[in-house]
């Protein structure tokens, strides 16, 4: 049975912003340096989003990309998600609902089906 692929889940500051890229970049830099093959960025509490900040996700997927990992982002606010669309982040990385919602779609369906398999349900 192959492995499942290894997530991490990056919680930026509240303000994504020009102020706050260098820090942020520099830990997705040291993700995409890891083990990691997934890296879920959760946009929940993000409440403000600049030109800076914009960069920055466009730059984590540059560089995510570029070393064969994934970069995903879950539960943007409605205005951090009016800012993804009109730069066309959501065109290139994906943009989900929820946690459940991102998970489910970077696990590969082979591997959802085996696990189905594997649940042992209670005997009557």
């Amino acid at each position: 049975m192959q492995q499942l692929p290894s997530f991490c889940i990056v919680h930026p500051p509240q303000h994504l912003t020009s102020t706050t890229q260098d820090v942020f970049y520099q830990h997705i830099y040291e993700l995409v340096q890891s083990r990691v093959e997934v890296i879920l960025i959760n946009l929940e509490t993000v409440t403000r989003l600049d030109s800076g900040g914009l960069g920055i996700l466009f730059g984590a997927f540059r560089i995510s990309h570029r070393q064969g990992k994934r970069l995903m982002l879950y539960s943007p606010q409605s205005h951090v998600v009016q800012n993804l669309h009109k730069t066309g982040l959501t065109q290139i990385v994906g943009t989900y609902a929820t946690l459940a919602d991102c998970i489910k779609d970077a696990i590969p369906y082979s591997h959802r089906w085996v696990q189905d398999l594997s649940i042992q349900l209670p005997e009557f």
